[in-house]
């Protein structure tokens, strides 16, 4: 069953998906869930309505009509989409000179991309701050044009700026820039959580046998090289791969050894810089640099017709300069060993390039070309290019299969299996990789089954097949240029603050005081609002010196108890059961069944109370007696009463007496019957024996559950006169068998009662209850009288101190309700039925038919609010203050966290929802309005 809500978090209807509805997502493409069902009314969706789905937020980004199949019967086919889809709608907008511009370039480390962009889709979010910056590769600068360009485009183009395996994906709110894969490594297979496994390369035009790589042209003279491009060492032109298994399938591949050629990396060891004129007088600054490694001169190695350039490989002018390849033209100063470094004007201001905070530094690397190198650097670089291509081989080709297979829906439940974009899995066939067994890869697409989540066709694959990027040429226009250095770029994923609603991941952090929040502290006290679970135990001490096992066994040095220790269930009294030790106006209470003292017992006073038919305490039950005579014959004892025998075999005799000092008592279990007398076997006495004298009573029958009742009446001496009806009495003891007590409640421990609101007092405690007649408060008023008034007018009187808001600080006007709804908005639904325009009595009440609404009303003591499938609201003019708002540097306001308590009892199963509505975020930064579901 899914839940559709409306914009604004309301519920609009519960659907039951139908077997086509699909959960569509892969790897830098769309996430869309498909929903079709048939409906018994017609629902207006609208723009945003939204649907949770395996723990991901999908929303409708058009207004829908649904088919109307019957006058009771209404077709939808809707289609979802996840924040990978919606990105499509935002473009990129450069907002740090308080505008929004959509044509500019910046130049700023992929983080800082990441970080605009994300800022892009808070904004277009209602301007939240949900959206986070988790793992983003790379650190250089890099140049992105954005000209109209969405989200989902900068991204792409982000990734493959940054290189290698990146990739964009989000997962839950955070936005990452690298490679998808992530949680632990899961083996599967045929049988294994797969029904079939099929190996699909029709999805790349890439598909090759026989690589051609073609070198590059750079730092290469012909005539003392002997080729025009760098060749593999021998002269080699191709290579072959898996041939014998596939046959010959070509491959021409320059672009991905492009920057492999003969080249000397250097390292910037000083700079300097002189101030300068150009031809019209315009000011501008000339940088140098030396290398005072360099070996050779380069003015020595010139090419013809080419002009020395310089590429830096890290530092603030990595990936800047001129063309694709970020040079700068330079000049060589052979007598001061210098390169003077051709400044460039590339972003139509007055900005140059080196210059401000784009300069070279000491211990920047760079790479110097368009010269011909010495000649010990061609073999080297033959052999970099022979090792790319392997590496290429090793990579690129593996990439090319996708894996598909079905999963088997009933292995993935019983095995708690997860299954989600990017996650490692250990796909093992012999088949399939006869050398190893297995392939450890990711999957990179899910089909998966709206109504039984756990049928799904995966795909596991190394690397996308997509088309391929077009890049946006540089004559777009007029551009506006934004510059970041690197140390400004280079930054941790984004912050999950104290009052953020981002689900964590493994790509971004919580702040201190979030971690403090939800983390326990190994250094100080702490705290914690959750049950904690020690599955293995807990130890105490430097040295184990004491604990808890996983089975609740515990071995302490001492324990101090400040009020009572007791068994789960404890009823007082000799005819009680369980066992506790308390604390009562100031004395301790022990009461057990037995006790064995092997040495010394001080007592100063004891008082012993004795059960029989009358006296201080009353049993009422089908038998008792004064024995006459008892005699031990062969292992039995011959009992006699005074009276007439009323036991039976199996009854449960009791006896307590207290003479000439001596306490003495035994419960036994009669074997039989004789006559007028009881055998009762040796082995049920211990310590005490039948003798003349001796009153007992029937308590229990082991058998027979008509005998296994009686009634207690005690007035002792403890001050807790009472009425005790007992049931089910068929062992030597009273557990589970009070079933009502009349009279005083004192130390009965029921846990079906609140800790601190277990029976007490004198009052009635019964299984059942069935009363009749008037019933009186303590304010006089009996309960017929005080619940005639008309529901929505009930309240207390007085209203005890509240925990749950401070009036007298909060923001809310009346929030105790102890002027009933006063200040707060709602809607019934109570209809009252007239006669005329008169109400209608029946039963002395007012006749009404109760429907939705909310009223206040008295729950345990507490003046509290009824909500039934409604709502109560109060509106900002109602409030009772409203905190202020502090302005930021940019002038917009900052929103302040605002902190409510409420308790609430859910009554029957449903939702519940507190928010604020309708917030206007004009003129303020990215918040996020308060919601709590």
């Amino acid at each position: 069953m899914l839940t559709i809500y409306d914009s604004n978090g309301n519920r609009r209807t519960d659907i039951e998906a139908g077997d086509s509805s699909t959960q569509v997502k892969e790897v830098q493409g769309d996430n869309v869930l498909t929903l079709s069902f048939t409906h018994y009314e017609y629902i207006a969706l609208d723009v945003n309505d939204r649907v949770d789905f395996e723990g991901e937020r999908y929303w409708l980004t058009e207004r829908y009509i649904p088919k109307q199949k019957s006058g009771q019967e209404w077709v939808y086919d809707l289609k979802f989409y996840g924040i990978e889809s919606l990105v499509r709608r935002f473009l990129v907008l450069e907002t740090t000179d308080g505008n929004t511009e959509p044509v500019f370039t910046l130049t700023a480390t992929p983080r800082e991309h990441v970080a605009m962009i994300v800022k892009c889709i808070n904004d277009g979010m209602n301007h939240t701050t949900d959206w986070k910056v988790g793992r983003v590769d790379g650190t250089d600068l890099i140049v992105i044009d954005y000209e109209g360009k969405y989200c989902n485009e900068a991204l792409k183009e982000i990734a493959e700026a940054v290189g290698g395996q990146a990739e964009w994906w989000v997962e839950g709110q955070t936005v990452n820039v690298c490679r998808c894969e992530h949680g632990e490594e899961i083996t599967l297979g045929y049988g294994k959580g797969l029904t079939g496994i099929e190996r699909d390369t029709t999805g790349t035009d890439n598909f090759y046998t026989r690589l051609f790589p073609v070198g590059s042209t750079r730092n290469i003279d012909p005539s003392k090289y002997g080729h025009s491009r760098l060749m593999l060492p021998g002269g080699r032109q191709y290579v072959e791969i898996h041939t014998e298994e596939y046959g010959i399938y070509d491959r021409y591949e320059q672009d991905a050894f492009s920057g492999i050629y003969p080249r000397r990396i250097g390292a910037v060891s000083s700079v300097r810089s002189e101030d300068v004129k150009d031809d019209d007088g315009n000011p501008f600054t000339v940088y140098y640099f030396r290398d005072d490694s360099l070996n050779f001169d380069p003015n020595d190695y010139e090419l013809p017709d080419e002009t020395k350039r310089v590429s830096f490989q890290d530092g603030d002018l990595s990936g800047l300069g001129q063309g694709e390849d970020h040079y700068f033209e330079v000049n060589f100063n052979s007598a001061t060993r210098e390169f003077e470094i051709i400044t460039i004007w590339p972003y139509d201001d007055d900005t140059q390039l080196p210059g401000g905070k784009l300069i070279p530094k000491s211990g920047d690397r760079y790479i110097l070309w368009n010269i011909r190198m010495p000649d010990e650097y061609y073999p080297l670089a033959e052999e970099e290019f022979l090792t790319a291509v392997e590496q290429f081989n090793t990579e690129c080709w593996q990439d090319l299969a996708v894996y598909k297979a079905p999963t088997d829906h009933v292995w993935i439940e019983e095995n708690g299996v997860s299954l989600s974009v990017g996650r490692r899995v250990r796909l093992e066939s012999e088949e399939y990789f006869p050398e190893t067994g297995y392939r450890s890869s990711r999957i990179t697409k899910i089909t998966r089954k709206v109504n039984q989540p756990g049928e799904m066709d995966i795909e596991i694959s190394d690397a996308l097949h997509s088309g391929a990027f077009e890049r946006v040429n540089d004559s777009i226009g007029e551009l506006k240029n934004y510059t970041k250095s690197k140390a400004e770029g280079a930054a941790l994923p984004d912050i999950i603050r104290s009052w953020d609603k981002t689900l964590p991941t493994d790509n971004n952090l919580f702040s201190a005081r979030r971690s403090q929040a939800e983390h326990i502290s190994k250094k100080k006290n702490d705290r914690a609002k959750g049950k904690i679970t020690f599955e293995a135990g807990a130890s105490f001490g430097q040295e184990d010196n004491a604990g808890i096992d996983d089975k609740g066994n515990a071995e302490l040095l001492t324990l101090v108890v400040r009020e009572f220790l007791r068994s789960p269930k404890f009823v007082d009294g000799l005819f009680g059961e369980g066992w506790r030790l308390w604390m009562e106006d100031a004395l301790s209470h022990l009461t057990i069944d037995k006790l064995t003292v092997r040495q010394v017992m001080v007592v100063l006073e004891l008082l012993i109370e004795k059960v029989r038919s009358v006296g201080g305490q009353l049993c009422v039950s089908a038998a008792n007696g004064k024995i006459k005579t008892a005699v031990l014959e062969d292992g039995y004892w011959r009992i006699t009463f005074e009276q007439d025998n009323s036991f039976q075999a199996h009854d449960l005799m009791r006896c307590a007496t207290f003479s000439g000092g001596n306490l003495k008592g035994y419960w036994v279990e009669v074997a039989g019957v004789e006559g007028d007398s009881i055998l009762v076997s040796e082995d049920e006495f211990s310590g005490s024996l039948p003798e003349a004298g001796d009153e007992c009573v029937l308590m229990g029958n082991t058998e027979n559950p008509l005998r296994q009742n009686l009634i207690l009446i005690s007035a002792t001496e403890d001050g807790q006169p009472r009425v005790d009806v007992m049931d089910g009495v068929k062992a030597k003891n009273f557990t589970g068998c009070l079933r009502a007590r009349l009279g005083n409640l004192d130390g009965i421990s029921d846990d079906w009662f609140p800790a601190d609101n277990q029976p007490h007092g004198n009052g009635l405690y019964s299984d059942n209850a069935y009363l009749r007649g008037t019933f009186l408060l303590v304010t006089g008023e009996d309960i017929k009288t005080k619940f005639e008034i008309v529901e929505g007018r009930i309240t207390s009187a007085v209203t005890a101190l509240r925990n749950d808001f401070a009036t007298e600080k909060g923001y809310l006007n009346n929030p105790a309700f102890d002027d009933g709804l006063e200040k707060w908005n709602t809607e019934n639904e109570t209809v009252f039925f007239l006669a005329g325009n008169k109400w209608i009595w029946a039963n002395n009440n007012v006749l009404t038919r109760k429907g939705d609404g909310a009223s206040v009303t008295v729950d345990d003591g507490r003046t509290v609010v009824h909500i039934r499938n409604k709502y109560i609201l109060q509106k900002r003019a109602n409030l009772k203050s409203i905190p202020s708002m502090p302005v930021n540097g940019d002038g917009e306001k900052e929103a302040v966290p605002v902190y409510l308590s409420f308790f609430y009892r859910c009554a029957t199963k449903g939702t519940l929802r507190v928010q604020f509505l309708d917030v206007d975020k004009t003129g303020f930064a990215n918040f996020n309005s308060l919601e709590v579901e």
